[in-house]
């Protein structure tokens, strides 16, 4: 901090000093076959140095303080300070590129094969090509600023933020940002399967699309049905997955043979909503006629029946623990039941308005609840209680869903966007545009990535964590 520059043994020892600056080094960096140093000091000077003759010349100059220099080879250098990155030509001094990025004030580089990577003040990394410096990829993850990256090899780099997060990350171009259904159609539902396989349903198709969204490969299992398809929902890691259909069939699908399974149960009219237990024993499923339905997965058996007469199930859940299902219905009704004794444990009316998604918040005992109308609650799973109400802006609200580790939640409206929540203040983080008007969307179990139908044939990926292929995390207690 008092601005020395020295020069240490491995031991711990100083060898010698190189040069006294008048004000604090904030970066250094190291060019072993040219033998040449490059320093950045909070002043925003950046300064050239050598060992032998202990030589220090000034190279250039920022507006504001200097958070990196970085050797990208033996005549090149960059430099970040202030609001943005500088490419030079270290022999005559020639600024080669101006990089300026969205995510705020640069606080760090790497050099990382042949891309640079910037960390930035508001948490998130881009990486830009360094032969003609243009943006790869948004890698997100911290919350908050990055204190430093590094690079660990060619493909690799490492990243640390004030969060507390350790980061790994590959380094790379981008992954999949879009997958188009194969009906030609909207996507009627979706939802993870594993990490890479998604399991997609469309209204004019009796099939099942299942697609890799690392790689983009996608296939169709037929059925021997041609009841088209409405719902879907699927056992993480275990290639089954369940679909509901417009004859009120609910089926089983082996991805992984291609096929099409037996029928579990049936209700009497279309299935529109569907969901897996947390346990994964248990599928219920809800219709157009009012009709509810819990089935035993593995013996087909139905454990419980339930009609609400003059209304559809616009969703249903079930609680993180057994027994307690959750049924949002049409007429404004919000119901729990203990599936297994058919008694209802609390119900609740939601005035002027049906609350059309039911989503359970992870590691609580709570859910979060949506009306048509934007009106969001965190309620009590016990109770039915409400904790917390916020109203969403904007356009019309289409769908939710609740991050794996239980802290945000993700909403898709009609105008375009998916906007992130905390879920404990009920409050929004950021809003990010996609393109068009929204609807279905799901998320990975491990959190990392976002998938969003829309009203066209194109479903898009949103990686949450880090777009780029983050290959590991670590927390630093």
């Amino acid at each position: 901090m008092d601005g020395s520059l020295r020069l240490w043994s491995s031991k711990g020892e100083i060898i010698k000093n190189i040069f006294q600056f008048d004000t604090m080094i904030m970066c250094i960096d190291w060019n072993d076959s040219m033998q040449l140093g490059a320093v950045g000091l909070v002043d925003g000077s950046v300064y050239l140095f050598s060992l032998d003759d202990q030589k220090v010349e000034l190279f250039t100059t920022h507006r504001e303080n200097i958070f990196g220099v970085e050797f990208i080879d033996d005549s090149t250098l960059v430099t970040a300070g202030g609001v943005d990155v500088k490419i030079w030509n270290i022999e005559n001094k020639e600024q080669i590129a101006l990089i300026v990025s969205s995510h705020g004030d640069p606080v760090g580089v790497a050099v990382v094969g042949e891309y640079l990577l910037i960390a930035h003040e508001n948490g998130t990394l881009t990486t830009w090509t360094i032969d003609d410096h243009m943006l790869v990829d948004t890698l997100r993850g911290h919350e908050g600023i990055v204190w430093n990256v590094k690079r660990l090899d060619d493909h690799r780099a490492s990243s640390v933020g004030k969060d507390g997060d350790i980061r790994w990350w590959k380094i790379g171009q981008p992954p999949l940002k879009e997958i188009i259904v194969e009906s030609g159609l909207p996507a009627a539902d979706l939802v993870f399967a594993d990490e890479d396989q998604v399991a997609i349903v469309s209204h004019v198709s009796s099939n099942l699309q299942v697609t890799n969204v690392s790689i983009g490969n996608s296939r169709v299992i037929p059925t021997p049905s041609y009841q088209k398809l409405t719902v879907v929902d699927a056992i993480f890691g275990s290639n089954l997955v369940i679909t509901g259909d417009l004859s009120g069939t609910i089926r089983t699908w082996d991805i992984a043979s291609n096929t099409a399974g037996g029928s579990i149960g049936t209700l009497d009219s279309e299935i529109v909503s569907l969901t897996i237990s947390n346990d994964e024993k248990f599928v219920a499923a809800g219709s157009l006629d009012g009709t509810v339905g819990v089935w035993n997965i593995q013996t087909s058996q139905r454990i419980f029946s339930l009609t609400i007469e003059g209304s559809l199930i616009l969703d249903v859940d079930f609680s993180l623990n057994n027994p307690l299902l959750f049924v949002s219905a049409s007429e404004e009704e919000l119901a729990a039941f203990n599936f297994h004794t058919g008694k209802q444990i609390w119900s609740t009316e939601v005035m002027r308005t049906d609350v059309f998604v039911v989503d359970v918040v992870p590691l609580s005992n709570h859910i979060v609840t949506a009306t048509s109308r934007g009106l969001i609650q965190l309620r009590d799973a016990k109770t039915g209680g409400v904790l917390k109400t916020a109203q969403s802006k904007g356009g019309g609200l289409r769908d939710l869903s609740v991050s794996p580790n239980g802290k945000r939640l993700f909403l898709t409206t009609r105008d375009g966007a998916v906007h992130v929540w905390d879920i404990q203040n009920l409050t929004k983080i950021v809003s990010l545009p996609v393109t068009q008007e929204l609807d279905g969307i799901a998320i990975s179990p491990d959190g990392k990535r976002v998938l969003v139908s829309s009203g066209s044939p194109v479903i898009y990926i949103i990686d949450s964590a880090s777009r780029g292929d983050r290959i590991k995390d670590r927390q630093h207690d």
